[in-house]
Protein backbone atom coordinates (compact mmCIF):
# COMPACT_ATOMS: atom_id res chain seq x y z
CA UNK A 1 0.00 0.00 0.00
CA UNK A 2 2.91 2.64 1.17
CA UNK A 3 4.58 1.63 -2.53
CA UNK A 4 1.27 3.07 -4.30
CA UNK A 5 1.47 5.55 -2.13
CA UNK A 6 4.54 6.70 -3.17
CA UNK A 7 3.68 6.19 -6.97
CA UNK A 8 0.52 8.37 -6.62
CA UNK A 9 2.66 11.68 -4.96
CA UNK A 10 5.43 10.53 -7.40
CA UNK A 11 3.00 10.79 -10.49
CA UNK A 12 1.48 13.97 -9.11
CA UNK A 13 4.69 15.29 -8.41
CA UNK A 14 5.47 15.09 -12.07
CA UNK A 15 2.19 16.07 -13.52
CA UNK A 16 2.11 19.29 -11.60
CA UNK A 17 5.69 19.93 -12.38
CA UNK A 18 5.60 19.37 -16.04
CA UNK A 19 2.16 21.25 -16.68
CA UNK A 20 4.17 24.42 -15.94
CA UNK A 21 6.26 24.00 -18.84
CA UNK A 22 5.85 25.46 -22.69
CA UNK A 23 6.72 23.82 -25.06
CA UNK A 24 6.70 26.18 -28.18
CA UNK A 25 6.85 25.06 -31.74
CA UNK A 26 7.63 27.44 -34.29
CA UNK A 27 7.14 27.02 -37.85
CA UNK A 28 8.40 28.67 -41.14
CA UNK A 29 6.35 27.62 -43.95
CA UNK A 30 7.61 30.96 -45.75
CA UNK A 31 10.41 29.84 -48.34
CA UNK A 32 13.62 31.95 -48.42
CA UNK A 33 13.44 31.75 -52.71
CA UNK A 34 11.31 33.42 -54.70
CA UNK A 35 10.11 31.58 -57.89
CA UNK A 36 11.26 33.05 -61.34
CA UNK A 37 8.70 32.55 -64.17
CA UNK A 38 8.30 32.51 -67.90
CA UNK A 39 5.65 32.53 -69.80
CA UNK A 40 4.66 28.75 -71.83
CA UNK A 41 5.03 30.27 -74.81
CA UNK A 42 8.73 31.95 -73.95
CA UNK A 43 10.16 28.52 -73.78
CA UNK A 44 10.72 27.22 -77.68
CA UNK A 45 12.88 31.05 -77.74
CA UNK A 46 14.51 30.27 -74.37
CA UNK A 47 16.80 27.52 -76.04
CA UNK A 48 19.76 29.07 -77.30
CA UNK A 49 23.72 28.57 -78.47
CA UNK A 50 25.86 31.36 -77.30
CA UNK A 51 29.78 31.45 -78.18
CA UNK A 52 30.54 33.46 -74.83
CA UNK A 53 31.11 31.66 -71.87
CA UNK A 54 29.00 31.55 -68.48
CA UNK A 55 30.56 31.57 -65.18
CA UNK A 56 29.90 28.47 -63.38
CA UNK A 57 27.99 28.92 -60.36
CA UNK A 58 25.74 26.12 -59.48
CA UNK A 59 26.73 23.00 -61.13
CA UNK A 60 24.48 19.92 -61.67
CA UNK A 61 25.43 17.08 -63.88
CA UNK A 62 28.50 16.05 -66.26
CA UNK A 63 28.64 14.48 -69.60
CA UNK A 64 31.76 14.01 -71.69
CA UNK A 65 31.27 13.03 -75.41
CA UNK A 66 34.52 12.28 -76.96
CA UNK A 67 36.72 15.36 -76.43
CA UNK A 68 33.33 17.08 -75.87
CA UNK A 69 32.51 18.28 -71.58
CA UNK A 70 29.11 19.20 -71.11
CA UNK A 71 27.97 20.63 -67.59
CA UNK A 72 24.74 21.50 -66.18
CA UNK A 73 23.90 25.13 -65.05
CA UNK A 74 21.31 24.50 -62.52
CA UNK A 75 17.92 26.63 -64.48
CA UNK A 76 19.78 27.97 -67.22
CA UNK A 77 22.19 25.42 -69.24
CA UNK A 78 25.27 23.41 -70.10
CA UNK A 79 28.64 24.89 -70.51
CA UNK A 80 30.13 22.93 -73.07
CA UNK A 81 34.11 22.55 -73.14
CA UNK A 82 37.24 21.48 -75.24
CA UNK A 83 38.75 18.50 -73.32
CA UNK A 84 40.98 17.84 -75.70
CA UNK A 85 43.87 18.46 -73.08
CA UNK A 86 42.19 17.20 -69.60
CA UNK A 87 44.59 19.56 -67.68
CA UNK A 88 43.11 22.50 -68.87
CA UNK A 89 39.46 22.69 -70.73
CA UNK A 90 38.88 25.26 -72.95
CA UNK A 91 35.17 26.90 -72.97
CA UNK A 92 33.26 26.76 -76.01
CA UNK A 93 30.02 28.28 -75.08
CA UNK A 94 27.02 28.20 -72.99
CA UNK A 95 23.64 26.55 -74.08
CA UNK A 96 20.95 28.63 -72.70
CA UNK A 97 17.85 26.14 -71.70
CA UNK A 98 15.76 27.95 -69.33
CA UNK A 99 14.67 25.92 -66.55
CA UNK A 100 16.50 23.31 -66.83
CA UNK A 101 18.00 20.77 -64.32
CA UNK A 102 18.64 17.48 -65.86
CA UNK A 103 20.61 16.37 -69.41
CA UNK A 104 21.44 13.50 -71.02
CA UNK A 105 23.17 12.63 -74.15
CA UNK A 106 23.18 9.83 -76.58
CA UNK A 107 24.68 10.20 -79.95
CA UNK A 108 24.85 13.50 -81.42
CA UNK A 109 21.97 14.78 -79.54
CA UNK A 110 21.31 16.45 -75.86
CA UNK A 111 18.07 15.55 -74.18
CA UNK A 112 17.49 18.09 -71.53
CA UNK A 113 14.28 19.53 -69.79
CA UNK A 114 12.90 23.40 -70.52
CA UNK A 115 11.35 23.63 -67.33
CA UNK A 116 8.21 21.41 -68.14
CA UNK A 117 9.14 20.08 -71.99
CA UNK A 118 11.34 17.95 -72.98
CA UNK A 119 13.88 19.04 -75.87
CA UNK A 120 16.27 17.35 -78.26
CA UNK A 121 19.49 19.43 -79.41
CA UNK A 122 21.39 18.54 -82.54
CA UNK A 123 25.16 18.98 -81.56
CA UNK A 124 26.47 17.56 -84.36
CA UNK A 125 27.69 20.90 -85.89
CA UNK A 126 28.84 22.34 -82.80
CA UNK A 127 29.99 24.92 -81.72
CA UNK A 128 28.64 26.26 -85.46
CA UNK A 129 25.51 25.52 -85.09
CA UNK A 130 23.25 23.80 -82.56
CA UNK A 131 19.54 23.39 -83.26
CA UNK A 132 16.32 21.96 -81.64
CA UNK A 133 15.16 19.18 -83.81
CA UNK A 134 12.53 18.34 -81.30
CA UNK A 135 10.14 19.35 -78.18
CA UNK A 136 7.36 17.97 -76.41
CA UNK A 137 5.48 19.84 -74.20
CA UNK A 138 4.32 19.17 -70.82
CA UNK A 139 6.23 15.85 -70.29
CA UNK A 140 7.92 17.17 -67.06
CA UNK A 141 5.58 18.20 -64.07
CA UNK A 142 6.43 21.97 -63.36
CA UNK A 143 8.55 22.98 -60.45
CA UNK A 144 7.09 23.40 -56.93
CA UNK A 145 10.10 22.75 -54.32
CA UNK A 146 12.52 25.07 -53.64
CA UNK A 147 15.81 24.64 -52.98
CA UNK A 148 14.92 24.59 -49.05
CA UNK A 149 12.39 21.49 -49.42
CA UNK A 150 9.80 24.16 -49.36
CA UNK A 151 6.26 23.77 -51.36
CA UNK A 152 5.69 26.74 -53.56
CA UNK A 153 2.09 27.12 -55.44
CA UNK A 154 1.94 28.57 -58.90
CA UNK A 155 -1.00 31.09 -59.17
CA UNK A 156 -0.18 31.46 -62.96
CA UNK A 157 -1.84 28.90 -65.09
CA UNK A 158 0.19 30.33 -68.72
CA UNK A 159 3.67 30.54 -66.93
CA UNK A 160 5.92 27.77 -65.23
CA UNK A 161 8.63 28.48 -62.65
CA UNK A 162 11.81 28.46 -64.41
CA UNK A 163 14.73 29.00 -61.60
CA UNK A 164 14.71 30.45 -58.11
CA UNK A 165 15.97 33.46 -56.51
CA UNK A 166 16.89 33.67 -53.18
CA UNK A 167 15.83 36.54 -50.91
CA UNK A 168 17.96 39.13 -49.43
CA UNK A 169 18.09 39.02 -45.87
Amino acid sequence: MKNLQYAYYLSLLLFLGLSACEFRVTVNNVSEYDPVYISKSELPNSVFWANTSVDLKEVGKIYTKGNLLFINELYKGVHVFDNSNPASPQKIGFLHIAGNVDIAIKNNFLYADNATDLVVVDLSELPNKVSVVARNEGVFPPMTTAPDGRIVSNPFKDKVIMAWKKRAK
